[in-house]
């Protein structure tokens, strides 16, 4: 019998008994052709989506859905959901709540896979940008066929107990390194975990063995009510996505760092993220023409693109081929889109698929009700006051450090303020340009860095 899943932090053991789980299908496309002549070309060895081993380890046991099944429930929903929407004057652009979970060894706070706050908050910053099609930013260009998502992402400020957090959470699980999908799914995910249904759990860690050229693979919607499924085991304690560290963060924002060549802009969460409310690869997992994405507005490809240089391998079907999507496996420099077809399947998804509509209601990205005077960071005596704040903010640097260096995001993880602070003494932020809402500082000094969130009223 399958074990029982504790969520962290939840006060409440989730039975798993019922399983109506599709994972995502992608392929490695270890025999696509290299565009050696392309300086964005990626490296041979690097695979951008490891979830074909990760779908066979699962129908292994008995844990799998059919592409059939899954697309015949979604089809229907998803005419609904456009005449829904299309009757809207304005469609509402939701804010959903994710954990992130920096899985380590002991290293230090900004060593090695123990990346710090202010890498994690660069890869929140792409995917808002990503999501919501940002002008000035990556995500946007101009005339290309992207849309908005009209979804965002905070940082959780409430922890599943109503308690204050900043969203990332660190974990020493002892591990140098996470060399297999069945250790990732029965020993990191559940002993981490927040319940699923209120928080997206994305995952980052250092792989190793089999995964070590992995960007990253994520867990795909189900859908309801489906035929053929009630004898399966429910899975929700690995539902998210689970991230290689060198694939998390833009080093356009943070370069001082380890990535992986063709994966360094962030774009791995995008194009897992896309899994996670129901996308499928551009290329419809087959190498042919015919196959399909299910999403009329991706020209018709023959098989994965791993370069930047423009193609039309299917030239018997409207529409060169997409390179520029975030569902193909191009080099993050290349991607800039989602369609309106990925949008409609996304917002059906999240509004119909357990786990995903769910997070429509979570209060994950509001700051508990208690209001707080102060935080102190630890021992060594530095502080934020007031809190929530008017007009200027005060960090206190404790004595026991030296100057500090402090950076203020916003809730969509863009850097909005930044300075130093002196050993002892205060530094004085004016927040009076800054507008209603919840930010974060993150506070660096000798190799650490720590995070604390405040309210500006």
């Amino acid at each position: 019998m399958p074990p029982q899943t504790t969520f962290v932090k939840n006060k409440y053991i989730m039975s798993i008994n019922t399983l109506k789980t599709v994972l995502t299908t992608c392929i490695v496309a270890l025999g696509a052709t290299t565009h050696a002549q392309d300086a964005n070309a990626q490296s041979a060895s690097f695979t951008p989506c490891a979830a074909t081993e990760y779908s066979s380890y699962l129908k292994s046991k008995n844990i799998g859905q059919t592409t059939t099944q899954f697309e015949s429930w979604l089809a229907p929903k998803l005419s609904e959901t456009a005449t829904l929407r299309s009757g809207q004057s304005t469609n509402q652009v939701v804010s959903l709540p994710v954990v992130i979970h920096i899985i380590h060894d002991g290293d230090e706070v900004g060593i090695s896979e123990n990346i710090p706050d202010a890498r994690i908050l660069s890869q929140l910053q792409v995917l808002n940008e990503d999501f919501r099609r940002i002008q000035g930013t990556p995500g946007y260009v101009e005339g290309n066929a992207g849309t908005d998502m009209e979804i965002e992402f905070c940082l959780a400020q409430q922890d599943p107990d109503g308690n204050p957090t900043t969203g990332i959470t660190r974990h020493n699980l002892g591990k140098a390194s996470w060399n297999s999908m069945e250790a990732v799914d029965e020993e990191m995910k559940p002993a981490t975990a927040w319940d699923p249904t209120r928080y997206i759990n994305i995952w980052v860690c250092r792989f190793g063995g089999q995964l070590a050229q992995v960007g990253g693979y994520a867990y795909f919607p189900e859908g309801s009510g489906l035929d053929g499924l009630d004898e399966a085991v429910s899975t929700a304690s690995i539902d998210g996505l689970a991230m290689s560290f060198k694939a998390f963060g833009t080093s356009d924002v943070f370069p001082a760092a380890s990535y992986f060549p063709e994966a360094d802009k962030g774009r791995s969460a995008s194009h897992e993220m896309g899994h996670y409310f129901g996308l499928r690869h551009i290329w419809g997992d087959e190498n042919s023409c015919s196959a399909t994405d299910f999403c009329d507005d991706t020209p018709a490809v023959s098989g994965v693109h791993t370069s930047c240089t423009p193609a039309d391998t299917c030239p018997d079907s409207e529409g060169a081929d997409q390179i520029e999507n975030h569902m193909d496996y191009t080099p993050d420099a290349c991607k800039s889109i989602f369609t309106a077809g990925q949008k409609a399947r996304m917002w059906t998804v999240l509004q119909n698929s357990p786990r995903r509509t769910s997070l429509l209601t979570s209060n994950g990205c509001q700051a508990p009700t208690a209001g707080v005077n102060g935080h102190s960071l630890n021992s060594n005596g530095t502080k934020l006051y007031p809190n929530p704040v008017n007009d200027e903010l005060h960090i206190t640097a404790g004595s026991a450090l030296p100057q500090s260096a402090y950076v203020v995001y916003n809730i969509l993880g863009a850097a909005v303020l930044n300075g130093s602070i002196n050993a002892g003494t205060d530094a004085v932020i004016d927040t009076t340009k800054l507008t209603q809402g919840v930010y974060i500082v993150t506070i660096t000094a000798q190799n650490q860095s720590r995070s604390l969130r405040f309210i500006k009223e």
